[in-house]
């Protein structure tokens, strides 16, 4: 198919807050995704600000009376883990240890812990992956052993929690979650660069659905978004302009933020554009001014030579925590779009 070839302003960024994907070549991100971004905060919605890592809750775990205070209190009924083996006496008693039946079950590894999740359902953690047991409510243990997940293995219990219903586990591959029998890979956009998001102890914002890694990340599971805290300071970067189908080169002459302050105290952003392959070049100051309640426009000229390329890219390394983005346009000519990509 044909395209269009473009003249004018079309957006470059927008849907925000930005997440993060580094999986996908940046020509074929999203407009509300961003190759390389930190310390932008996840709960603007709309909009992208700067901000930092939010805190969280730590799961609840229930526990028996003394003498039995080490061991856990799920599904009416306590439960002790030795080693690979895994323990349940009989319903009711939170006061004694009365086995019931074999009332045992042994994992492949030495447990973790266990996580109760869903209905009725307990993850058995270990260090290579967890076994799923369902019809955990059934006073006479007439318990369903399910398959073995080799994903959602973990080295702490700091380091699973559940959220909305389904377990998840923070490991060295990533963030991952079991979702009706299946294992989902959370920080599969950024498999291969995990950077912050290995390996970190997790809690929950279980109202806004958040998982959070300790001063390091959060994973929105409700706008299924990635943000990284693990770098100080703030960056944003585009993606990738680039003419579909044909590649023509095409020219960039502007860009324009569309922004509002949060105060009347002004503010300054700071940002660079690439052309092609090349290097990160500085561009002048955009400074904001104040205009209550509302959006302004502020448009910049490119100030780099040889604006006509193939590839266009801008970042933003400096903004104020009292200055919110809602889109950001570039004025272009010649950008063809809508065409087939072979």
């Amino acid at each position: 198919m044909k395209g269009t070839v473009y003249q004018g302003w079309i957006p470059l960024g927008a849907e925000f807050p930005p997440s993060l994907n580094t999986e996908v070549d940046s020509t074929q991100l999203k407009e509300g995704e961003s190759p390389a971004a930190y310390g932008i905060d996840c709960g603007a919605d709309g909009v992208m600000k700067s901000g930092s890592c939010p805190t969280g809750t730590a799961r609840v775990i229930t526990y028996g009376l003394s003498p039995y205070t080490t061991l856990p209190w799920y599904y009416n009924r306590m439960w002790r883990i030795t080693g690979s083996t895994l323990a349940w006496f009989a319903p009711y008693y939170n006061d004694l240890t009365l086995q019931q039946d074999l009332g045992k079950v042994a994992a492949t590894a030495t447990i973790v812990d266990i996580l109760p999740y869903g209905a009725d359902s307990m993850l058995v953690v270990t260090a290579s992956g967890a076994h799923s047991i369902s019809n955990c409510s059934d006073s006479r243990g007439y318990f369903a052993f399910f398959r073995f997940f080799q994903d959602l293995f973990a080295d702490g219990a700091t380091k699973m929690l559940c959220l909305d219903g389904d377990p998840y586990v923070s490991n060295t591959k990533g963030i991952f979650s079991l979702k009706d029998g299946a294992v989902v890979e959370w920080t599969r956009p950024i498999r291969d660069t995990l950077g912050s998001f290995s390996n970190v102890a997790i809690t929950a914002d279980y109202q806004k659905l958040w998982v959070i890694g300790t001063a390091k990340f959060v994973v929105d599971v409700g706008q299924k978004k990635l943000f990284d805290y693990g770098t100080s300071g703030f960056l944003y970067t585009s993606r990738t302009l680039i003419s579909d189908g044909d590649n023509r080169p095409f020219t960039v002459d502007s860009v324009a933020l569309l922004v509002r302050q949060t105060d009347d105290q002004g503010g300054t952003i700071t940002w660079q554009s690439k052309f092609e392959d090349g290097d990160w070049k500085d561009e002048k100051d955009i400074e904001v001014k104040y205009v209550e309640g509302k959006f302004t426009r502020i448009e910049q000229t490119i100030k780099q030579d040889g604006r006509t390329a193939q590839r266009f890219a801008m970042r933003i390394t400096s903004m104020p925590s009292n200055v919110e983005i809602k889109e950001i346009q570039v004025c272009v000519a010649g950008l063809t779009i809508g065409a087939a990509t072979a």
